[in-house]
């Protein structure tokens, strides 16, 4: 059975009240809905600049980083070449040679050619089974060499051995460092031979200090606060160069070169990606680090 209402009764109210944005008005609708896609394009718009703003950031870092290393590398080898070459061209004087190994005037030039390269800390002269006949200040002569690991590449050609530690024999023949540390240095050696004969081996050994002021002369006044060092490491990935007092706490560290590498004596073999960012054993964070093979 139906209750019909009175003619003159009001109507109930509607079940569902209008919400807040049926009560808004078209203009604010539009207005809302545009400045919302504003804001939202606006968010977008600025992810999108720092975003490329970070890459760019990050490609002139990297561009930077990747100039110094090149720069400290062509210095290096500059500094090399210019040592093996120094060697190369006493070694490939057969007038220097014809009269003996041991002429009363191949010391005294060795001598001179030490004082032309102030690194040097030794040159000799080795016969053809390893005895030392002329050196510099006379040191080793008469002593056989033949076992150290310059001789014997020496004697086929070119040498530019790795950087190690002064022998006790050697270091005890030479002057101290000036700050006291073991001495460390490479062997330079190449064949002396007269004609189609080979007598014997020219070596010299050079201070690896002229490395550590070449590098310094190589950074940057704000390195430091940026947070950039200039690291050398071996071909099999070990460090042998750190800036400042670095070096053995990153040696105990057993810091290795911290990106993949593959380098022979050959560096047009190398595999290197010029910059990538890497992890090193010192710090939770990751830097950017630029390589070039040497």
């Amino acid at each position: 059975m139906n209750e019909l209402f009175p003619p003159d009764s009001p109507a109930p109210a509607s079940s569902t009240a209008p919400s807040r944005w049926q009560r808004l008005g078209l203009r604010t609708q539009l207005a809302l809905v545009f400045g919302s896609l504003l804001v939202g394009v606006t968010v977008l718009m600025s992810l999108a600049f720092g975003e490329l703003l970070r890459w760019r950031m990050e490609r002139e870092v990297s561009a930077s980083l990747h100039a110094m290393a090149s720069n400290a590398a062509r210095q290096l080898s500059d500094g090399l070449f210019s040592r093996a070459h120094t060697v190369e061209v006493l070694a490939a004087s057969p007038e220097l040679w014809i009269q003996g190994l041991e002429a009363p005037g191949v010391g005294a030039l060795l001598n001179r050619a030490r004082s032309l390269t102030p690194t040097s800390l030794w040159i000799g002269v080795a016969d053809a089974e390893g005895t030392v006949r002329s050196a510099t200040d006379q040191v080793l002569v008469g002593l056989d060499v033949s076992d150290r690991p310059w001789f014997e590449p020496g004697l086929q050609r070119v040498h530019v051995g790795d950087v190690r530690a002064s022998s006790p024999a050697m270091s005890a023949l030479l002057p101290p460092a000036a700050d006291g540390a073991p001495r460390r240095f490479m062997d330079f050696a190449a064949p002396i031979r007269v004609g189609d004969l080979t007598q014997g081996v020219l070596c010299m050994h050079s201070s690896w200090e002229w490395v550590r002021e070449t590098m310094q002369t190589l950074q940057q006044a704000d390195s430091a606060d940026r947070q950039i060092g200039l690291f050398i490491f071996d071909r099999r990935g070990r460090l042998i160069h750190a800036p400042g007092d670095s070096l053995e706490p990153l040696l105990a560290l057993d810091q290795r070169l911290p990106v993949a590498h593959t380098v022979s004596a050959d560096t047009a073999d190398a595999t290197l990606q010029p910059v990538q960012v890497a992890r090193w054993q010192d710090s939770p964070q990751s830097f950017l680090t630029a390589t070039v093979p040497l």
